[in-house]
């Protein structure tokens, strides 16, 4: 599942970092346009997920987690084919929220592995599961950026599309899921789901935080290309320094999760999730302040370190509050403030960036980190 997991993301990431200029090769060149369309594509996806990810959850828990996984793999590949052949940005747009109501992988992978390990072996193989996408993150736009250059952006579009349908077959073929045997017993609804997160204070506000984490990410990643242009660097190079730079947080994200990955039981994930995301506030905000794209370099490392902490420890939280019979379910839903949280920063990147300016969205961004911190402090006792 994380060698899935890694080629999926890698394939998934190849093409979204340069997502503002293939829709510029669509037609669209005013930068406000871009900037608005590049959220606008880019959360298409999150907006219907949003919605179906809490049904693919209870499925899981019914059927299982392996078909859920597979369906998932299919889903993202048909649509990824389907964008090869769109003739301008709403089909675009269109395509992309058709994807979002069959992915679901990682929620999948997730709930397979929290359901099938020893608990004493959760926490260190769902924080490898989160290396495993972060890792897929860091090779993803060196993939992209090395096609684009040679055959354009849609032929990246049709070969990540056949990689993931080739993924879904071997996922099918090749991973066994030992199912519990209260799994298919369970009478579960997405009603009974939210009273049961509602009932838990813990997985309530890890969901929360999770909400926030994620919009603040996603307020710049959709024009992250858009910041790096505003550099003195020659436009021939634009693409290498984005997917460089992007991937680089990528990078250091793998190597923090793999690092705690074994010692967040140690460490406790209270005192990781309040050093992580203070020092991911600060990072963001650091953009702001930097004139010389070198060293954007060293502010990547350190945001990529600290962030890779902060979303596997948050659900580690959720899964430790959970009961076996309904780990896909909840974890689904906790991924649905996940993508809720993309959604709304996505759709907003691009109104902040008309109405403040790219950099100072990133001030921005920072502070939505740095309010995890105020959260903690008023709710420590409940996570």
């Amino acid at each position: 599942m994380c060698a899935a997991q890694f080629t999926g993301m890698a394939l998934m990431s190849a093409i979204i970092p340069f997502l503002p200029l293939f829709i510029r090769e669509l037609g669209v060149t005013e930068l406000k346009e871009v900037a608005y369309w590049s959220g606008l594509i880019y959360a298409a996806p999150f907006l219907t997920s949003f919605f179906m990810q809490p049904v693919w959850g209870i499925l899981g828990d019914k059927f299982g987690r392996k078909p859920m996984a597979a369906r998932a793999l299919f889903g993202l590949g048909l649509a990824q084919i389907m964008i090869y052949f769109a003739p301008g940005v709403v089909s675009l747009f269109i395509i992309r929220l058709f994807q979002g109501m069959l992915s679901g992988f990682n929620i999948a992978a997730m709930s397979l592995i929290a359901s099938s390990f020893p608990k004493e072996r959760v926490s260190y193989s769902m924080s490898m599961l989160q290396s495993a996408l972060n890792g897929g993150i860091i090779l993803g736009p060196f993939i992209g950026g090395t096609l684009a250059e040679l055959f354009g952006f849609r032929f990246v579009f049709l070969f990540a599309g056949l990689i993931l349908l080739i993924l879904g077959v071997v996922v099918m073929i090749s991973v066994t899921e030992y199912k519990s045997d209260d799994l298919t017993k369970l009478e579960s609804s997405l009603i009974q789901n939210l009273k049961y997160i509602f009932n838990s204070k813990a997985i309530l506000f890890a969901s929360v935080i999770i909400l926030i984490t994620s919009l603040g990410l996603s307020l710049l990643r959709p024009v992250f290309v858009l910041y790096v242009e505003t550099f003195n660097i020659h436009p021939k190079l634009l693409t290498t320094y984005a997917g460089g730079l992007y991937s680089i947080a990528g990078l250091f994200s793998t190597i923090s999760s793999i690092m705690v990955a074994k010692r967040i039981d140690v460490f406790g994930p209270r005192k990781l999730l309040l050093i992580s995301s203070a020092g991911a506030g600060i990072m963001y905000i650091c953009h702001y302040f930097v004139q010389d794209i070198y060293l954007l370099i060293p502010v990547r490392i350190l945001l990529g370190a600290f962030y890779g902490i902060i979303t596997p420890t948050l659900f580690i939280i959720i899964n430790n509050h959970v009961t076996p019979s309904r780990k896909s379910g909840i974890i689904s839903i906790g991924s649905s403030f996940q993508i809720l949280g993309i959604v709304i920063g996505s759709i907003s990147s691009g109104t902040i960036v008309g109405i403040f300016g790219i950099k100072e969205s990133f001030i921005i961004a920072g502070f939505c980190f740095l309010l995890i911190n105020l959260i903690y402090l008023f709710k420590r006792k409940s996570i």
